[in-house]
């Protein structure tokens, strides 16, 4: 135990909110790339703001674009500030942005400019009436951003929680339309600054699938974890509490790495004892701070199993990589979740982090992963042959067009009747639900050709893959995993997961056809 010789308040007391002032640290790259995107031009862009949860995105925006407003209004300058996530109808979203902006002229009015048309920027704020019908918003929504352009202001407003798009637009698409019109009509000068998790096209595609325009008026501008210097940076107020650092610090190091969530989560622990106990006690900072770490892990952990990244993070760090695709792997460094580390190996912003996946690597249940495989490979090939036969019950014309899989149909009819024989009751079922693994590959060589741009990687290395699935199967079977050899059960699983990914894609591609 270390005795603290005198209190200070606690310089981390803002920690899970709004950092702002000497609070906000860092980024000054992030700051000069969106100052020229949207504020120091005469024509500003669109950006949007991305980044993993608790990572900064919020206090970044505030800090460029919220906290210099006056600064900014004596540019005709205007900036807004509006959370999406507590809007509960499309044009509340459109509303609110109006009252802001209204808001805004007004305070530069309280600040001494002359606003000539401030009355009929006013007035046609109360034409755009909570309850209206769409089509007047859209006018309404027109009128009022035409007559703020006319007073000479230029606009930027932050749209906060840009995810929640997703569920506020989904009865109605058309509002991404009015919201590209806003952004895109020179008439209007807004910018828009849009900060969330995914892409604006992922947002976009999920409320308004196949459709998605919006994100090309947006520069995407990444905000991923701090690097060594800033962190340091962000840390250096623990200085004020006395405190001594020899142990907080390679535990602040092991526990976050750079992320500055988790940096100022401990700090404030740490500090809290130091200023209320008068002692520094590791494991009671831990223990204090490991719930704060599990609950955004899950949370990180759910984002990255959405956008389908989550396999490929765990493959990439712990191997084997099958089917690791360069966009992915981009978008994880962009997050910042993936990392080199000093021997060009992958690895992730904290050695705890690291530590959570290697565990998460080790504890997949193989037999759900196989089963959903199983019955993804079982409804591809059927929609497939069903297709290229023109019938449900295809199996007489495949072994006219290919005699080779006689025998293997054969065999499932034989499996399907002995069934029905002891299961009266039993409906007939596919024959394909009486397959083993290794008795899929000949429908697919059969029937490459249809297949190939669905699977891809060609027939050889399916093949392969179909006969160590069909040899880990037989232990599983017997409930005998042990047996396994733990490459062989990585490889299977990324297997299954690589069969359930890509027939689901197929899958969301028919739909969207039909």
């Amino acid at each position: 135990m270390i005795v603290s010789d005198m209190a200070r308040p606690n310089p981390f007391s803002f920690h899970g909110g709004l950092a702002k002032g000497r609070q906000f640290v860092g980024r000054h790259r992030q700051i000069s790339f969106a100052r020229q995107r949207c504020l120091e031009t005469e024509q500003p862009g669109s950006l949007a703001i991305i980044g993993m949860p608790r990572i900064g995105k919020s206090s970044l925006a505030w800090n460029v674009f919220i906290d210099p407003q006056e600064q900014l209004a004596h540019r005709k300058v205007l900036t807004a500030w509006v959370n999406v996530s507590k809007k509960g109808r499309p044009a509340d979203l459109f509303l609110e942005m109006a009252r802001e902006v209204l808001n805004a002229v007004v305070g530069t009015c309280v600040r001494g400019a002359q606003v000539p048309l401030l009355p009929l920027i006013q007035d046609n704020l109360k034409k755009i009436l909570p309850g209206a019908e769409w089509d007047d918003i859209d006018d309404a929504i027109s009128r009022f951003f035409g007559s703020v352009r006319d007073a000479g202001f230029t606009v930027v407003v932050v749209l906060d929680e840009f995810d929640y798009l997703r569920t506020l637009f989904a009865e109605l698409p058309i509002a991404f339309h009015l919201l590209r019109e806003v952004a895109n009509n020179a008439a209007w000068g807004i910018c828009l600054v849009t900060v969330s998790r995914r892409p604006v096209a992922e947002i976009e595609d999920v409320a308004c699938p196949g459709n998605s325009t919006l994100d090309g008026i947006f520069m995407e501008l990444q905000v991923p974890c701090f690097t060594s210097e800033e962190m340091t940076e962000l840390l250096s107020p623990l200085d004020e509490t006395t405190l001594p650092r020899e142990e907080l610090d390679p535990l602040i190091a092991y526990y976050c790495g750079n992320q500055p969530y988790f940096g100022t989560g401990f700090a404030f622990q740490a500090a809290f004892q130091w200023l209320t106990s008068s002692m520094l006690n590791i494991p009671d900072i831990i223990a204090a701070s490991e719930p704060m770490l599990f609950r955004e892990y899950t949370h990180v952990l759910d984002l990255l199993t959405e956008r389908d990244l989550r396999n490929t993070l765990l493959g990439v760090i712990f191997g084997p990589r099958i089917d690791v695709k360069p966009a992915a792997v981009s978008q994880l460094k962009q997050y910042g979740i993936l990392q080199e580390g000093e021997k060009k190996e992958f690895t992730t912003f904290s050695p705890h982090f690291y530590g959570v996946l290697k565990d998460l690597h080790r504890e997949v249940d193989l037999w759900p992963l196989w089963t959903n495989a199983e019955k993804s490979i079982r409804r591809l090939l059927d929609a497939v042959l069903s297709a290229r036969y023109e019938c449900l019950e295809w199996s007489s014309k495949a072994i006219e067009v290919h005699p080779q899989l006689a025998q293997v149909l054969g065999d499932l009819e034989s499996r399907r009747s002995a069934f029905l024989n002891r299961n009266p009751a039993a409906s007939a079922s596919n024959l394909l639900d009486y397959a083993n693994p290794s008795e899929y590959m000949p429908f697919i060589s059969a029937h490459w050709s249809s297949l190939s741009p669905i699977l891809g990687d060609g027939k050889k290395l399916w093949n392969d893959r179909f006969e160590l699935l069909s040899w880990v199967r037989r232990p599983m079977a017997h409930s005998n995993d042990e047996f396994i050899p733990r490459e062989d059960r990585i490889t299977a699983e990324q297997i299954c997961r690589l069969i359930f990914d890509r027939v689901s894609q197929w899958e969301r591609s028919q739909e969207k056809s039909d």
